[in-house]
């Protein structure tokens, strides 16, 4: 476990991704790479005594879950991102296949789109919202 979270926070610096993540993780990430044998009590309590921030090993796993998310989700080229809000920009309440991902999983929903909320960067198909950077793509259907 501690081998792979090291990947992973390797392959997300590699990426130039870190800023992606809120302060605390970056924390738990700064003391995973400083004691890279510990479980994550230990860490957990090291955190803790050091940084007078309470943290538990479910907050550390739950942290690590996210990296993990982070490392698995697929990253769009600008031609995909252009495609994706083209489709967007000319729906015509068209039945759709809208790939997507959502935790560790892609996902592909098919229906009307019901709602598309620009200013929130979320849509909705089949009572489902689904958030503009977790699209992967969007098919109308013939």
């Amino acid at each position: 476990t501690c081998r792979e979270q090291l990947e992973n926070i390797n392959y997300l610096k590699e990426k130039d991704m870190l800023d992606l993540l809120d302060d605390k993780i970056k924390l738990v990430i700064s003391y995973r790479e400083k004691y890279p044998e510990t479980t994550m009590n230990e860490l957990a309590n090291i955190i803790s005594m050091e940084t007078e921030t309470t943290l538990t090993k479910s907050c550390i796993n739950h942290y690590f879950r996210k990296i993990k998310e982070l490392v698995n989700k697929p990253i769009l080229s600008e031609e995909q991102i252009q495609e994706i809000n083209s489709s967007l920009s000319s729906y015509n309440h068209d039945e759709v296949n809208i790939t997507h991902y959502k935790q560790g999983q892609i996902l592909i929903t098919q229906g009307i789109i019901n709602k598309i909320d620009v200013p929130n960067q979320v849509l909705t198909i089949n009572k489902t919202r689904i958030f503009f950077s977790n699209l992967l793509k969007i098919e109308i259907c013939n």
